[in-house]
């Protein structure tokens, strides 16, 4: 869906069933904050989860439109699911 070599990535599966999951990876060592179109996916809603404040922990937020913001930290990523 969106990426630059060697600096970030975000890919889009469909599962059997037909639900999209949205991960990505920041490859720098500094955060980045990214725009994704959803709508091209049909996906209005779902839960974004991203690393938390320690190596073991995440956070989880819902989002929903179809545009959202994403703020990977660095070395860090993200899942969108349904």
């Amino acid at each position: 869906m969106d990426g630059y070599p060697g600096q970030y990535a975000v890919l889009a599966r469909q599962a059997p069933g037909g639900a999209w999951y949205v991960a990505g990876i920041n490859g720098t060592d500094a955060p980045k904050t990214i725009q994704l179109d959803l709508s091209q996916l049909g996906l209005q809603k779902g839960t974004l989860i991203t690393d938390g404040a320690t190596n073991r922990s995440f956070s989880t937020q819902a989002v929903a439109g179809s545009t959202i913001s994403v703020t990977l930290p660095a070395r860090g990523g993200f899942v969108v699911q349904p």
